[in-house]
């Protein structure tokens, strides 16, 4: 009895979650559903770098306007003129994970973003029996062949595909002995975020395309709902990245001497309170919009002022900017691009086949 009343107070607060305070949304049915669903994040509760990407995508291609905005920005679901978004957040229990997900196909999502490998597994499951699931892209899984989610790139369940993230983790330990040459013995905290060093970690690193991530997911999701690409067709993503970030004000606070080769590695560094990004990186985040060399220059430092701006509680200086930036020209062409990049041929099934039987 008490197990019985624990999962329907779960339900109940899933529930609260996943609808505005005034009720169920008012949806149109004419309109798609999307629900965005994450695990947790532990950073802070609202919305996540990879999460605004995808809002920004989806308002460049006019799915959303800037008056609807900053309710996604707060996580809060909308109903909009031309689309409903629902979010999750199940925070790291898979019990309410598991709700999360029946609660969003309850909704009619048309399809669902899982961030993380368990969203995905749960929601990969909750689906397997439909006769028409929807869609489901997945963020931000490290390993999606061996968590079963996929067999390849194009060897999958035809309503999946999703963007796969890895990291060269037997890098971390060089960046330990750069600090410290003279090291015995350590010991590991793992976070998949590179934004620990904004909460109080000395040095972070790891995989950091995170806003990559959500602008290549948002281009699915666009070329999904106009019908430009079908998703059993559509390949898996993959990236591998490696980015380091340096909190001086901790350092300082502690009394260590960052090492010249990690500041020099940094991509990211956080000094009296302000966060001030590499312009590799900000070339790095640019060039994720798919602008063209013509306009990228233009571009560069409004962002990184932008980007430092947000850090200190002003907002919506990024989104103006990445949102103008992918109604580019120069951008909808790499649109076109990325979507074909992804399409799985026959010949490409056939040989991801032969493989996986050899």
């Amino acid at each position: 009895m008490v197990a019985f009343l624990s999962k329907l107070m779960r339900i109940a607060l899933l529930a609260f979650f996943l609808a505005p305070a005034g009720g169920a949304l008012a949806q149109d049915e004419g309109n798609p559903t999307i629900a965005i669903l994450r695990f947790g994040y532990s950073i802070r509760s609202g919305i996540s770098t990879t999460e605004a990407a995808v809002i920004d995508v989806l308002q460049a291609y006019g799915f959303i306007s800037e008056e609807e905005r900053p309710a996604l920005i707060s996580r809060s679901d909308m109903a909009g003129e031309n689309i409903t978004i629902l979010f999750g957040d199940a925070g790291y229990d898979f019990a309410d994970a598991a709700l999360m997900v029946e609660l969003a196909l309850d909704q009619g999502a048309d399809a669902l973003f899982t961030i993380s490998t368990p969203v995905t597994q749960i929601a990969l499951n909750a689906v397997s029996d439909l006769d028409d699931p929807p869609a489901i892209i997945f963020l931000q899984v490290v390993n999606p062949r061996e968590a079963g989610i996929i067999e390849s790139a194009c060897i999958k369940p035809a309503n999946v595909t999703g963007l796969e993230a890895s990291a060269a983790y037997e890098n971390v330990l060089p960046l330990l002995l750069m600090q410290d040459p003279d090291l015995q013995v350590i010991g590991t905290i793992f976070n998949t975020n590179t934004d620990a060093v904004v909460v109080g970690a000395m040095v972070g690193s790891g995989y950091n395309l995170f806003f990559e991530q959500g602008a290549r997911a948002g281009r699915i999701l666009v070329g999904y709902l106009k019908g430009d690409i079908d998703i059993a067709r559509t390949g898996v993503d993959s990236s591998s990245s490696m980015g380091v970030r340096v909190n001086l004000d901790v350092a300082k606070e502690l009394k260590v001497e960052i090492a010249d080769e990690l500041l020099e590695m940094s991509q990211a560094t956080l000094e009296d309170g302000r966060l001030q990004i590499d312009q590799g990186r900000m070339i790095q985040l640019i060039q994720a919009l798919g602008v063209g060399p013509q306009d990228m220059q233009a571009l560069v430092q409004p962002l990184r002022d932008s980007v430092t701006g947000a850090r200190q509680g002003q907002s919506g200086g990024v989104s103006a900017i990445t949102v103008a930036a992918l109604q580019l020209e120069s951008s909808q062409a790499s649109y076109k691009a990325f979507l074909e990049s992804l399409h799985c041929t026959d010949e490409m099934i056939a040989e991801q086949l032969a493989a996986l039987r050899e």
